[in-house]
């Protein structure tokens, strides 16, 4: 539930602020919008130390090797670590811009070979005129100098030659280098020098790792200074009164009011205006449904105050879009296994990350249980598998199972007149037409909840919220249509009483959403008809991508036993290797994709179909009080 916030001007002695501004902070229940922008030198102040502390964070979690040096970081605070830190940055940063200037010289001087420039100037002293020079080979062969310049030849590379021109007359040749002064020994010396260095900086660095959660420590500390000092300074002073603005949860008021009875506070506590885009999201739920909070965070998605909460929704249709896009048992075990491990060792101590490995937790089992019906294990032949995860036969095997006969039959797939060949053959695409024909029932389930939350969320507001249900009743005979067309295309001649009820919610749909309709939305009322059944047809996509899926798993294995099939019997155990190197490598693959596919389209359905039709934007962020943190 998105509880009702309240705006709140908050007033108060210029010379009390701060007193009054701890006290408000110990409340911990107002999230504060500036009268005017905060700006001081303490703020500015603050704004660079945490700016520090955090790159000294970013350069501790960057930093990896084996080689940490052997120092007591036991007795530093946060603020000496992170000082500490950023010196050890900074200083190997001017050591590699020194170590590249170099490596520039070394490759520089590396053709010329080890000399001393100042043998240059003792022929310049004998009255010559001594000239490195570099030419491409093409022009170094078609090299015409007088008799008085002798040319001595260094080195040559692929497509350069080096050498040494000596005049009796200055010449000046154009194609002359100037090289790096001193000699190619001294600079190699040099660059192990300063490598060292960068190494030692590293390794030290490695080290202040043990100080990590003090500088992070220190960090919170600093912003929560800054966050204090920035309400401070965005109070506006009017003589001698100070104020502020804020947004309170309306639950939340009478502390407050009580708080600034005590303290000499003065309050004016009003109604958001209904134009006021800055109020923020406060989401009160029951604690199961704080299992779906990382993956709104993941996504960075937040309601608008004036939207609506689906968490539910989203816990009930979120995982079931997941188990069918990844669709294969075989990956859920995996999925769980992974999960486990993390909950029991590595992360157990890490609370944050409790909530979203509950999470993985229930989507790889409801993933396992869509396969083991689906008869799914890593692209394993389902003949291949124990009796016990061959899955459902209404759906794995249909053709063996008498129920799936019976609902074939129902829905028009089959007939009493064909004969036996023909219902055999006909059932042999009944799985495919049964998950598209589910694919669609959810669409005609999941879409219609929208709207019908809406109805009865807006009833109380508006008579208009009657176009709530005329748009349930048209989705859910847009997804009777669906089937129609495209799975069970005998539906409703075998079912003249379905094609009854359709007819009469697709009129009876149209015309309360054309009675209720608002005028500035009647002209793209026609669109938004042909967009609904547009948005039940998308669900098919739960189908396509899980059955993709399918078929990557399966190749692979294929390829993987064709190449140990195709080797003789003397190389059996290399070809079992390459089987199941190749099968590793493209289950590997085919769970990528599905993680992927998750991401494109079971997000998709849930916040842009199922939100279009719940009329929500995300356009909210989360309420965030100024309290202690």
């Amino acid at each position: 539930m998105i509880v009702k916030m309240k705006k709140v001007t908050l007033l108060c002695l210029e010379q009390d602020k701060t007193t009054v501004l701890n006290k408000l902070r110990d409340l911990g229940v107002m999230q504060i919008e500036y009268a005017k922008t905060p700006e001081s030198t303490d703020i500015a102040q603050l704004t660079a130390t945490l700016s520090s502390a955090e790159r000294a964070l970013q350069i501790l979690a960057m930093e990896e090797g084996k080689n940490a040096a052997k120092i007591d970081c036991s007795g530093m605070t946060g603020e000496q670590a992170a000082q500490r830190i950023l010196e050890l940055s900074n200083g190997r940063t001017d050591l590699e811009k020194q170590l590249h200037a170099l490596e520039r010289d070394r490759d520089e001087l590396l053709p010329w070979g080890e000399f001393d420039m100042k043998s240059l100037d003792t022929l310049r002293a004998k009255g010559l005129y001594p000239y490195l020079c570099s030419l491409r080979k093409a022009d170094f062969e078609a090299l015409d100098l007088p008799e008085s310049v002798m040319v001595s030849e260094i080195s040559r590379n692929k497509t350069d030659v080096f050498f040494l021109a000596v005049g009796t007359e200055d010449f000046a040749p154009e194609y002359a280098v100037t090289l790096p002064t001193g000699p190619l020994s001294a600079i190699e010396a040099q660059i192990v020098e300063i490598r060292q260095l960068i190494a030692e900086s590293g390794s030290t660095i490695l080290a202040l790792k043990a100080t990590a959660d003090q500088v992070k420590a220190y960090a919170e500390t600093v912003a929560e200074k800054l966050e204090f000092s920035s309400v401070r300074d965005g109070m506006e002073d009017v003589g001698k009164v100070a104020y502020i603005f804020g947004y309170v949860p309306v639950t939340e008021t009478e502390k407050l009011q009580k708080c600034a009875e005590e303290n000499g506070m003065a309050l004016l506590i009003e109604d958001p205006a209904e134009d006021d885009e800055r109020v923020p999201t406060y989401i009160v739920k029951p604690k199961f449904l704080n299992i779906m909070d990382p993956l709104f965070d993941f996504i960075g998605v937040t309601p608008g105050y004036r939207e609506n909460d689906v968490n539910m929704f989203f816990l009930i249709f979120f995982p079931i879009f997941f188990g069918m896009i990844i669709g294969d048992a075989g990956y859920g075990m995996i999925f769980i296994a992974i999960t486990l491990i993390c909950m029991l060792t590595m992360w157990k101590k890490k609370p944050a990350l409790h909530l979203p490995l509950s999470l993985f937790m229930l989507l790889s089992v409801v993933t396992v249980v869509w396969g083991w019906l689906n008869g799914s294990w890593c692209g394993i032949p389902r003949t291949m598998l124990p009796v016990f995860m061959q899955g459902c036969d209404f759906i794995a095997d249909p053709q063996a199972s008498p129920a799936a006969f019976r609902f074939a039959t129902w829905a028009g797939l089959i007939g009493d007149q064909m004969s036996g060949t023909t219902q055999l053959n006909a059932m042999g695409d009944f799985k495919n037409k049964f998950i598209q024909f589910l694919c669609f029932a959810i669409a005609g389930v999941h879409l219609p909840c929208a709207r019908l939350f809406r109805f009865f969320d807006d009833i109380r507001g508006s008579w208009r919220a009657i176009g709530h249900l005329g748009w349930a009743m048209l989705l859910a005979a847009n997804a009777i249509l669906a089937v129609n067309l495209i799975v069970f295309t005998s539906i409703l001649t075998v079912h003249p009483d379905l094609k009854t009820a359709m007819i009469a919610m697709y009129a009876v749909g149209v015309v309360l959403i054309a009675a209720t309709v608002a005028p500035k939305d009647a002209l793209n009322l026609p669109f938004s008809l042909v967009g609904s059944f547009v948005d039940v047809l998308s669900y098919i996509r739960l189908f396509a991508v899980g059955l993709a899926g399918a078929f990557i798993s399966e190749k692979f294995n294929g390829m993987g036993a064709d190449l140990m099939h195709s080797l003789p019997d003397t190389l059996q155990v290399l070809g079992a290797i390459l089987l199941i190197l190749v099968a590793v490598i493209g289950n590997l693959l085919n769970i990528a994709l599905g993680f992927l596919s998750v991401l494109v389209h079971a997000i998709r359905l849930n916040t842009l179909e199922f939100s279009n039709h719940i009329e929500m934007q995300w356009a909210g962020f989360k309420f965030r009080p100024f309290k202690k943190r």
